[in-house]
Formats: structure tokens, C-alpha cells, sequence
């Protein structure tokens, strides 16, 4: 089999930069929206399915948001998606539904992780509380971090793991930063979401406990 393109969007600017996209439902109507990270103009760009092909339909602002990734997760506990997104020490979020759509800065966040260099993050229920949690991974001193995001109180610190020792891997000839991906999902068949990471050549879970 092979990929075949069936619609395209061309932004008008000369200086659009896309970096990043998701599907995600934001405004509740069957089927989902694409949302283009385009740091060239600094907005969102939501595209909207009409007539069969995807449509510009809103844009949000950004500013100078320095953008290292974007996931979908329930941040606020409606039982909707919302897109959050992580960039160099800050966190903004979309909330699904809200008219007109705004990134809304949730939070700026420092760890206490000496010399910590977070490049990627991933979110879900990590304990089984209802709420999403925020894994970063910082690839410098090969550590997980993990956050609880909450309406009153907004990011703060829940634990952080060392993931390996650098000397376990000195006979390998893997190159890179690691961890280098990270996925939240229930591989245990249990209902509680797992923490899977991916280090050289070697794939780490963490399945979530009962919490007894």
C-alpha cells in the first residue's frame, strides 16, 4: 500500500513555519478539527471539515511560545478533549468548546532536577484520580518528571525517577537522547493507564498499581 495525499491546506503568509499538528474535537459537532502549530506567524491554525475537505475556520494567537510538542488530554475533568502544549518551561491550554477559542497560559514550570533538559512530554492519567498528569522527559541527566496539573493550583511537582544509569548502556553502540518517546496507555489489560518509554534499544513499562 501506498500514502495518497486526499486534501492539502496552503497558508496564504510567505513566512508560515508549521511545526506541529493534532486532531483534536473542539467544538463538539461529529468528526474532529486539525490544529496546525505555524510559529512563522505565531497562531494556531484550526481547520474544520466542510463539504468533504478541511477549511481554515479560526486562528489563536500564541505570541513568541517556544513549542516543543502538543498532545490531546481532558485537563479540566468535562469528559472533552482539550490541547495542551509544552514548550521550553512553559504550558499553554486550549480548552475544547470555548468561543471564541485562546491558549490560555496555564503555568510556567522550573524543576529542581539539577542541570534538567526537558525535550518532549506526554499526558494522561498516571494514578487513577481522573485528571491528567504530565510526564517530561529530560534527556540531559536521563530523568522522568512527573506533574499534576489542577484548576487552583496549576503544575506542580509529583515525583521524578532516574530511568537508567549511564554506565548500563556504555557497551552499546545506541546514539541519541533518551528517553526519547514516551506513551501513556493501558497495556496491562487492567484499566489503569501505563507508562511506556523507549531508551536506546530497549522498551521500559511502568504499569500503574491499585494504589494499595
Amino acid at each position: 500500500s501506498q500514502w495518497q495525499v486526499v486534501d492539502q491546506f496552503n497558508a496564504p503568509e510567505s513566512k508560515a513555519r508549521v511545526v506541529g499538528a493534532v486532531n483534536i474535537d473542539l467544538d463538539g459537532e461529529p468528526g474532529d478539527e486539525i490544529v496546525l502549530v505555524d510559529l512563522g506567524v505565531e497562531k494556531l491554525r484550526i481547520l474544520r471539515k466542510e463539504s468533504g475537505v478541511y477549511r481554515s475556520w479560526k486562528e489563536v494567537e500564541i505570541g513568541e511560545f517556544p513549542f516543543l510538542s502538543a498532545h490531546v488530554a481532558d485537563l479540566n475533568g468535562d469528559q472533552r478533549p482539550d490541547l495542551l502544549l509544552f514548550g521550553r518551561g512553559q504550558f499553554g491550554i486550549l480548552y475544547s468548546g470555548q468561543t471564541p477559542p485562546a491558549l490560555k497560559e496555564v503555568a510556567s514550570f522550573e524543576s529542581k532536577l539539577p542541570q534538567a533538559y526537558f525535550t518532549d512530554s506526554v499526558a494522561g492519567d498516571l494514578n487513577g484520580d481522573g485528571r491528567s498528569d504530565l510526564v517530561i522527559l529530560d534527556t540531559r541527566t536521563n530523568h522522568v518528571e512527573i506533574l499534576n496539573f489542577g484548576a487552583k493550583h496549576g503544575l506542580r511537582h509529583a515525583l521524578n525517577f532516574k530511568v537508567f544509569e549511564e554506565k548500563t548502556f556504555s557497551r552499546s553502540n545506541s546514539t541519541g537522547v533518551n528517553p526519547r518517546e514516551a506513551v501513556i496507555a493501558d497495556l496491562t489489560g487492567d484499566k489503569r493507564k501505563d507508562l511506556i518509554l523507549l531508551c536506546h534499544d530497549r522498551v521500559l513499562l511502568y504499569p500503574q498499581d491499585d494504589g494499595k
